[in-house]
């Protein structure tokens, strides 16, 4: 689980908002809702990248 989800981040980190497999962090979101421990991941990884402000505002919008 963490593997997928860490290649979704990846698509938004290392990839260039131009490139065609870019994805935002809205659509990451999108994908991993409804799942609280992959959620649970991305918000954990977010905030181990130093992205504090977008975790939080993840966290808060999915009760993770």
């Amino acid at each position: 689980m963490k593997q997928s989800m860490r290649y979704f981040l990846g698509r938004n980190l290392y990839k260039k908002s131009n490139q065609q497999d870019f994805l935002t962090l809205d659509r990451i979101e999108d994908l991993l809702s409804g799942i609280k421990q992959m959620m649970g991941y991305f918000v954990e990884d977010l905030a181990h990248k130093n992205k504090t402000m977008e975790a939080k505002g993840i966290c808060e919008r999915n009760g993770v």
